[in-house]
This record gives structure tokens, sequence and C-alpha cells, in this order.
């Protein structure tokens, strides 16, 4: 992932920010879309707090508090640091002060990807992330909170090549 990030800085502000979202999604689990609106007032001294952004219309809206790390720290004021020079509320801000779209996201994901195996990187997608963050937590027995039913989020992210299996007798 650090070269992934130095390859990203050295294309400019506009993919290194686009790596910061990534890793943000790879080290909190968070759908991408919970992190591009993220705004300034969602960082409090207890955590980061993130809207659910799948929710079906019947459910009350979902809020996670995520729990501060010495590298989230980092990544989130460096993320501050750089959106500061745009004049905006939002964490991870465009050039035009406007949070990232998905599309600007994925077109500048593209491009640092292609830098990356060039490299001698390996291919991998913000997706990837998301299941690794996955795969870390279910093998150390913890609940990654991905989704509101475990089973799914088993069944969609979790990438273990080895699965411990129970007998029931």
């Amino acid at each position: 992932m650090n070269t992934f990030l130095e390859i990203a800085k050295a294309r400019g502000e506009g993919s290194y920010m686009t790596a910061l979202i990534g890793l943000m999604v790879g080290i909190t689990g968070r759908r991408r879309a919970e992190i591009l609106g993220l705004e300034e007032s969602a960082l409090t001294q207890d955590g980061v707090k993130v809207q659910a952004a799948k929710i079906k219309a019947t459910d009350a809206s979902r809020e996670y508090l995520i729990a501060w790390s010495p590298l989230l720290s980092k990544l989130l004021a460096e993320a501050v640091r750089l959106s500061k020079r745009h004049d905006t509320p939002y964490v991870f801000a465009a050039r035009s002060g406007a949070p990232y779209t998905d599309s600007g996201f994925k077109a500048n994901w593209s491009k640092i990807m292609a830098d990356f195996v060039k490299s001698g990187g390996e291919r991998f997608t913000a997706h990837d992330l998301r299941a690794m963050y996955v795969t870390e937590m279910v093998s150390r027995d913890k609940n990654p909170e991905t989704h509101k039913n475990a089973a799914t989020t088993r069944r969609v992210y979790d990438r273990r090549r080895k699965v411990k299996v129970t007998p029931t007798f």
C-alpha cells in the first residue's frame, strides 16, 4: 500500500486524495459511498461518525462510530490538510471543494492502478480493500460490522483461503 500511495502522490493531489479514500475504506471497512461525502464535523473526539449508505426505506438510519487509531488519525489529518486548501467542509474534497464523486474516484483509481501495475504491483480494486478489512477482522474472531447481517458479510467479503469448520457432533 505504501508504494501505491507514493505513486498516487507523485501523480498529484487528486490521485493522492483518491488513494487516501481507498486507504480509509481498507482500514475501516466502510463503503466508499460512506466515505466520499464525509464532513470534518464527523471527526469527533470519540471517533469518526459515518452514516450507513445502504439502508431500506423502512429502516431507521444507522450510524457507525469508527474508533481512532494512529493510522486513521494520520490519514484523516492528511486529507483535512489537503482539503483546507479548497475552503470546504469535506474531508476528502476535490479541487473544486466538492466531495469526490464515485465516477471521479473510479477514473482516478484506474489511472493510479495502471501506474502501480507498470511498477510491478499487483492489480487490486477499492472493493478488494473492504474485503481485506473483513477477512482480517474475521480471522481475529471480531465482527467487522459491514452489513446488518453477518452472513452477508462472510458470503460477500470473507476471502480467507482456510476456513475453520466445526462439526455438529
